[in-house]
């Protein structure tokens, strides 16, 4: 089953995709508008990846501190 962070990144790149599409069939405010929205969900979409970068990262990192001097 798809974890939910899995399946907000799946919606949100789909959504972005027919956003970009329909990019091409407006033009004036509307496209400037549309613009800014992508821009924002984009930033939105990295920040979402960075975290589960993180994520790994800290369930990759030993956390045993039984060993310490």
């Amino acid at each position: 089953m798809m974890s939910a962070q899995a399946q907000i990144r799946r919606t949100m790149s789909n959504a972005l995709a027919l956003l970009e599409d329909l990019m091409e069939s407006i033009d004036g405010e509307q496209k400037e508008r549309l613009s800014q929205t992508i821009a924002e969900l984009e930033a939105i979409e990295n920040t979402l990846e960075e975290n589960d970068e993180e994520e790994v990262s800290l369930r990759d990192t030993p956390h045993n501190t039984n060993n310490l001097p």
